[in-house]
């Protein structure tokens, strides 16, 4: 009688467990549709209303609004598929690099395809690859764009996931990456957000251009990975 009440008490946190895992990922996305869909949205109608978006700059807007709602689906699953994710936001930007002759340059090692992140790990490492990709497609001028991903260090100390994006286009006015550019405070926003750094800047000379790093913690041992004893 005992083990019969003490599993069907662990039965009853494991349903409080989930169903507050559901809840708070719920929580989660009504946040981020309205922070980011919601404010894209809102922008460009308030654009529309005043007359001060031309046809050009209202399909970027809904573009953008697209996108935003694309990572949301992406991350919506605990524990999302960072390789799937990469691939998939990979496929939608071939095409729309390739219309700007910007040529695609991806590196994925072999060495995250077990790293699994949060959701909201993962939404603000796809929004901080989107807005480096955006600002080079609107900024750069540039010809070719490099995507690195890789883990660096090695289980069971400490580990990296490294994201290293760069291009060849005009770089930075500000060496430093400074500026006070919205979109360079948003990213170092969403790095700040999961415990991430990264890093703007030119490339060192003579390369032309601009290299944005993004580096996130990993917990000790990856998933998949034995602790050695």
């Amino acid at each position: 009688a005992l083990e019969q009440s003490y599993a069907q008490l662990r039965q009853s946190e494991l349903a409080t467990a989930r169903q507050s895992a559901r809840q708070q990922e719920r929580e989660r996305l009504l946040r981020d549709m309205h922070d980011g869909l919601g404010a894209q949205l809102m922008t460009a109608l308030r654009g529309v209303e005043r007359g001060a978006l031309g046809r050009d700059q209202i399909a970027q807007s809904l573009l953008d609004g697209l996108d935003e709602l694309r990572m949301l689906m992406d991350s919506a699953d605990m524990g999302a598929d960072l390789s799937a994710a990469l691939a998939a936001w990979r496929n939608r930007w071939d095409a729309r690099l390739g219309a700007v002759d910007v040529q695609l340059h991806w590196e994925l090692d072999d060495s995250m395809d077990d790293v699994v992140l949060s959701s909201d790990q993962l939404l603000q490492v796809m929004r901080v690859l989107q807005e480096s990709a955006t600002n080079v497609v609107k900024h750069a001028q540039a010809r070719n764009m490099h995507v690195q991903v890789r883990v660096e260090g090695q289980a069971p100390g400490p580990q990296v996931l490294l994201f290293a994006l760069q291009d060849d286009g005009q770089g930075l006015a500000a060496p430093d990456g400074t500026p006070g550019h919205r979109g360079l405070r948003n990213m170092r926003h969403r790095a700040e957000t999961i415990g991430a750094m990264l890093e703007v800047g030119n490339r060192p000379a003579p390369e032309r251009g601009c290299r944005v790093v993004l580096r996130v913690p990993l917990p000790a041992t990856l998933p998949g990975q034995a602790v050695p004893g």
